[in-house]
């Protein structure tokens, strides 16, 4: 069985997959698993909270966001992680608040230290890349070519 996962990449389209796997595949077989591509693409910004409301916009979006960010750093065996996230929305529509919340929504990130190769694109030409990372291998990347490395 771990010649099934262990040589292989894993590449999956949707977030929904990756929050699938516990329940769909063994933990022994997951941890087998070296070499992951995600794309993510952003449905609704987690944490964003509307107007004076200390209620969140999407409750289940910022679930699945602090779900999907632990089901990567339990994967032990996880060796090269690559994920792309990406706004389909018309027009970027989750710029102006990812900005504002963008530090907050790396914290997350920061527990995925497993990976040797670790490459998070980020999903707008105006993220910040010097967020300290802490232990987490992560190279923080912008879309369209604006790509530089994680600086402390």
């Amino acid at each position: 069985m771990p010649h099934l996962y262990t040589p292989h990449t894993f590449s999956l389209l949707h977030l929904t997959h990756l929050l699938y796997l516990p329940s769909r595949i063994p933990a022994q077989r997951i941890n087998t698993i070296r070499t992951l591509r995600l794309r993510w693409a952003i449905r609704a910004l987690p944490y964003l909270r509307r107007g004076p409301s200390k209620r969140l916009a999407y409750p289940e979006d910022t679930s699945n966001w602090a779900r999907a960010w632990s089901i990567l750093a339990g994967m032990q065996g996880l060796r090269n992680l690559y994920v792309v996230l990406v706004d389909p929305s018309r027009d970027n529509m989750w710029e102006r608040n990812w900005k504002e919340l963008e530090a907050f929504l790396l914290e997350p990130v920061k527990e995925v230290t497993r990976p040797w190769k670790f490459e998070l694109m980020l999903p707008y030409s105006s993220c910040g890349l010097t967020h300290n990372m802490g232990d987490s291998p992560v190279r923080l990347l912008k879309p369209e070519g604006d790509e530089e490395e994680e600086e402390e």
